[in-house]
């Protein structure tokens, strides 16, 4: 391969004698010129770097646009954002299946309390899945909206903003297979008759949460290709809700995955197949692309390449150690062979990204050029961190990452999201290295620099979300230093995983709010360099930029909202706003001019952004300053009381769920 040139992809639809997809979009050619040189990562091996090794790509490069493309996003032109907006993912289990198998919502009310509790807190909206396998759920183009048109009604009445993920997947597997949402049973009929339309590993287990991508251009489904399938829910949903478009619904994520991830379903949790930090397997034995694989060796010289995955390459459990094809040696993943079957592997994935992510984006461009509104496309990827600082990064490689110590796997993805105008969304902003097992060479922080790297460098907006449920005060405070650069850049937006009873427990609660606040108000910049927020001291000054720096200003920022934190939030349920602060008024004046002065723009932790602080022709003496914080203590202290008492009358059971007084009920945070 070395000597031939690059691979070329297999998949269905000839243009001019190269292999295309919907879009016009060319997934390989012979011509080695087409690709792009990878940037040089650092290469680790058992937790040494390396640098000694040159680039074992030489002159092979990977499936890329041209370097010097620009983003084409017509909804967003600026990566810098003030305020980084927090959507809260609805539970997991909002939806259900009753006894005559119809989908419905549960527990209606507990929901309609709850979404009413995140708004006071200042939360800026929720994210909501949208399934397929409810909405075209028992006939094919039969399309049903009644639940999501109630859902969203319901949230746009709180005053809440929307984010929509366009669900393909199944999530039955985090249900042990008893609950959940499948794919429409339709899909699933074509499935009991023909189990290549899923996933399969090399042991001929399927995978049946998501249609494999090698069904993305073959008529199966009633005359339609899967990617025609989600082209019309997608045409479907934007005629439905076209509305909210902008006004309600700022976001919409597209799925390409299991669990919505451009991913392979490498490490498939819930059947017991897989556990943490095993390696994972290859997932392409299913007949389509096994055909595929076979075609492209041989267009390659290589037939005896394309009859299997590549032989020692592990189980599921295994660790890189022991494993020849991701260490160093014949037919390991720097071989000839690894590498073209590396590089046909990822390409699959990223021309699967492609032809659905070109579909999604003509809906959008045509809706928001009728409505002139602005909605931002999404695609999710997955968070691969473990043996993250292995030079052959075996768990990315399994999922479909052609990422190495060598080779940027990343970016080929952030230039496809860039040629659509979409928005790349990663989990991980909740984790440290420090959090994780160090045997298991596992690099989160790595992960995520990598990933704003490559999208500054593809010019695309990046928005995440927390893999953990985390309601700690150093969980929350792990996302909000990963969601804001050190030079002041945020991610685009911040979803919060998920929405459940422990969410509203006083001890989870009193931390919850302060971060939400937090996360809501301006980043301070300086005047002259742009500093994050914990950059600022209180004259206005900048700190010393180090982590433990960042770390202290950022704990006496949280003691401070722990102290006010339920005044400051259960302020806003008040007709009329507190009109005083609990502070000498003099010293407020001197800092505000000093913030104005320096053309900083603050707002003092300990004050309600809502505050307004009188002038000095409104106090005429000592005794009138006086008189004016007695009367703001007694605003705030009757405020809360009449909060307290307002939400004791808010007290719900419903079913199982109880909000702002929970019980005890087990829901755990998924990705699903």
């Amino acid at each position: 391969m070395a000597e031939t040139g690059g691979i070329r992809c297999g998949c269905r639809g000839v243009s001019g004698g190269t292999f295309s997809h919907p879009g016009g979009f060319s997934c390989f050619r012979r011509n080695r010129n087409f690709f792009r040189n990878v940037s040089y990562v650092p290469s680790f091996k058992r937790g040494r770097l390396i640098t000694k090794r040159s680039s074992v790509a030489g002159n092979s490069r990977i499936f890329s646009m041209d370097a010097r493309e620009k983003s084409r996003s017509f909804v967003l032109v600026s990566s810098r954002h003030k305020k980084v907006p927090v959507y809260v993912m609805m539970p997991i289990d909002t939806f259900g299946i009753d006894a005559s198998g119809c989908p419905i919502i549960k527990r209606l009310k507990a929901l309609t309390v709850s979404l009413k509790a995140l708004k006071l807190a200042g939360v800026h909206g929720v994210a909501v899945e949208v399934w397929w396998g409810i909405v075209e759920r028992f006939c094919p183009l039969e399309f049903k909206w009644s639940l999501y048109e109630e859902l969203f009604r319901l949230i746009s009445e709180a005053g809440l903003k929307l984010h929509v993920s366009l669900c393909f997947h199944s999530n039955m597997h985090l249900f042990g297979g008893k609950g959940g949402i499948s794919l429409p049973l339709w899909i699933r009929e074509i499935g009991d008759v023909n189990k290549d339309i899923y996933y399969r590993d090399k042991n001929g287990f399927s995978n049946n949460d998501y249609l494999t991508l090698g069904v993305d251009q073959l008529p199966l489904f009633g005359g339609r290709t899967a990617v025609q399938c989600y082209e019309d829910f997608m045409l479907s949903f934007s005629t439905k809700f076209e509305p909210y478009f902008g006004n309600v619904i700022e976001e919409i994520g597209v799925g390409l995955g299991p669990s919505g991830e451009l991913r392979y379903p490498a490490h498939p949790s819930g059947d017991g197949r897989w556990k943490f930090p095993g390696i994972g397997e290859f997932q392409c034995h299913d007949k389509y692309m096994m055909e595929d694989l076979m075609t492209v060796a041989s267009q390659e010289g290589k037939p005896q390449w394309g009859s299997r995955d590549p032989p020692s390459a592990g189980c599921y459990n295994s660790f890189p150690s022991g494993v020849p094809f991701f260490e160093e040696g014949h037919d390991s993943f720097l071989s000839d062979y690894g590498r073209f079957f590396l590089e046909w592997y990822s390409g699959k994935l990223i021309c699967h990204a492609d032809a659905i992510l070109a579909k999604a984006a003509d809906v959008l461009r045509r809706r928001q050029e009728e409505e002139k509104s602005s909605v931002m496309l999404v695609a999710k990827i997955g968070g691969i961190y473990w043996w993250y600082k292995t030079s052959s990064h075996p768990a990315e490689l399994t999922a479909g990452y052609y990422n190495t110590a060598l080779r940027d796997g990343y970016d080929p993805v952030a230039s496809v999201l860039s040629r659509h105008g979409a928005a790349l969304h990663i989990p991980c902003l909740d984790m440290a290295d420090s959090e994780t097992p160090e045997k298991y060479l596992c690099s989160p922080e790595g992960l995520l620099r990598q990933i704003h790297d490559v999208s500054k460098r593809r010019t695309i907006q990046v928005t995440g979300r927390n893999t953990s449920e985390r309601f700690d005060q150093m969980g929350l405070r792990q996302i909000r230093e990963n969601c804001v650069q050190p030079n002041g850049e945020t991610v685009r937006s911040f979803t919060f995983f998920r929405l459940n009873e422990k969410i509203f427990r006083v001890e989870n609660w009193n931390n919850f709010v302060p971060f939400i606040r937090q996360m809501s108000a301006d980043v301070l910049l300086h005047e002259s360099k742009d500093l994050p927020i914990s950059s600022i001291s209180n004259n206005g000054q900048p700190r010393g930029q180090t982590k433990q720096a960042s770390r202290e200003s950022i704990d006496q920022t949280d003691k401070q909202e722990e102290e006010h934190c339920a005044v400051q939030t259960h302020h806003h349920i008040q007709t009329k706003p507190v009109s005083r602060i609990k502070a000498p008024l003099k010293q407020i004046r001197e800092d505000q001019q000093h913030v104005e002065h320096n053309g900083l723009h603050r707002v003092e932790p300990n004050v309600p952004a809502e505050v307004r602080v009188s002038h000095d022709d409104e106090v005429e003496s000592d005794e009138d300053e006086e008189a004016i914080e007695r009367e703001a203590l007694e605003s705030l202290d009757g405020g809360k009381q009449r909060l307290d008492e307002n939400l004791e009358r808010l007290v719900l059971r419903d079913d199982e769920f109880t909000v702002l007084n929970p019980i005890e009920e087990r829901v755990e945070v998924t990705d699903g």
